[in-house]
C-alpha cells in the first residue's frame, strides 16, 4: 500500500488546486471592482441605466 507524504503539495491533489483558484480569482476580483468604484464605474453604469430605463 502507497503511502502519502505530508509534504504534498496542492497540485497533488485537485480539489485543493482549484479551491486555491477560486480563492486567487475571487481576491482579483473584489481588487477590480474596489478600483472601478475608485474610478466612478459604479457612479457612470448607475447613469447609464438610468438613460436606458427613461428612453425605453
Amino acid at each position: 500500500m502507497e503511502n502519502k507524504s505530508d509534504s504534498a503539495t496542492l497540485t497533488d491533489d485537485p480539489v485543493l488546486g482549484l479551491e486555491a483558484e477560486i480563492r486567487a480569482l475571487k481576491e482579483t476580483v473584489q481588487v477590480m471592482r474596489t478600483e472601478m468604484e475608485a474610478m466612478g464605474f459604479a457612479k457612470n453604469q448607475a447613469i447609464q441605466e438610468t438613460k436606458l430605463e427613461s428612453a425605453n
